[in-house]
């Protein structure tokens, strides 16, 4: 029996990743956001945010996760791009020797 179409199915797997990193890229999306919309980094100490209420604290950082986690993804990949692919020409794959010739 075919069951009716649920399009928040796909969303249920989109924010999986590893539980122990997962903070430190929510911090680093809202650091990168804060620095592109105010030009200065995001207070995380509780002085600078004396007097400010929650409901403001959570629609700022929501705002800077935004528009901080397309630049952060982009140098994160551009990064690992860079460290990796130097790693992979110089580990890649030797052209195996059958019957004394080298097969490419």
């Amino acid at each position: 029996m075919l069951s009716e179409p649920r399009p928040y199915r796909p969303l249920l797997g989109t924010n999986v990743s590893n539980l122990v990193s997962r903070p430190f890229v929510v911090f680093a999306n809202i650091q990168v956001g804060c620095r592109l919309v105010t030009g200065r980094w995001f207070g995380a100490s509780p002085e600078q945010w004396r007097g400010v209420s929650l409901a403001t604290l959570g629609n700022d950082a929501l705002l800077y996760r935004i528009v901080g986690f397309p630049v952060a993804a982009t140098l994160v990949a551009l990064l690992s791009a860079l460290l990796s692919y130097p790693a992979f020409r110089l580990f890649r794959a030797r052209p195996l020797a059958v019957n004394g010739k080298a097969e490419r």
